[in-house]
């Protein structure tokens, strides 16, 4: 699928840039075969693993009033604890299923490789989330998790597959969208509400042994 407009990003005077009328910071991995290419001239680079603690960082350094994280292409091992998002308007946006997100941990209680919690006018788009479900089993590792309070949020255009929980989960949050997602491969729901409202689901792509609960 096609990554949106939201960002403009090319590679100019030696060094990653991107339409800056939004705080913007560009993530890259050094990961071997999966490396970005001109990864060492975004503005934060991970290696082979801890990509979470990386993006989390990025994320850290946006000002206060949010911005948006764009992962260039490549291959994010996700093996701490998970991508969490705390801060409100923030917008993590990848190039597309080039952007790939792999889990490397597994978890006691509910999580996601993007995990919201408590936010606002957060938006996940344009990116791959791939849950290892033969290594990493049970139905509490989620790919994109929205865990309670979450409002006014979108994922969009990404592709969410093989997680052993469910693909994209959302609890206790509302007034969402899920927009043209492909979720495959999943094995406890491709797309699963707890205690949730007022959310658009649309144009989404399901093949999941139970697609929507």
């Amino acid at each position: 699928f096609p990554y949106t407009t939201l960002f403009r990003s090319v590679y100019a005077n030696d060094k990653w840039q991107s339409d800056r009328s939004t705080a913007t910071i560009i993530v890259g991995t050094s990961n071997g075969g999966g490396a970005s290419k001109n990864y060492e001239k975004a503005d934060f680079v991970c290696g082979a693993s801890d990509c979470d603690t990386t993006i989390e960082s990025a994320i850290a350094a946006l000002p206060a009033g949010g911005g948006v994280v764009v992962l260039l292409e490549g291959l994010y091992v996700i093996d701490s604890n998970g991508i969490d998002i705390t801060t409100s308007n923030v917008s993590l946006i990848g190039t597309g299923k080039a952007t790939i997100l792999q889990r490397g941990y597994d978890t006691a209680s509910f999580d996601g490789v993007i995990t919201a919690t408590s936010v606002s006018n957060i938006v996940i788009a344009d990116l791959a989330v791939d849950g290892v479900k033969a290594t990493y089993t049970g139905t509490q590792n989620s790919g994109i998790y929205f865990d309670s309070s979450v409002t006014y949020s979108t994922v969009r255009n990404t592709y969410v597959h093989d997680n052993d929980g469910a693909g994209i989960h959302s609890a206790s949050s509302n007034k969402n969208t899920i927009l043209s997602n492909i979720v495959n491969s999943n094995e406890s729901s491709g797309i699963y509400f707890e205690s949730t409202s007022d959310t658009i689901v649309s144009n989404n792509s399901l093949k999941d042994r139970k697609s929507v609960v």
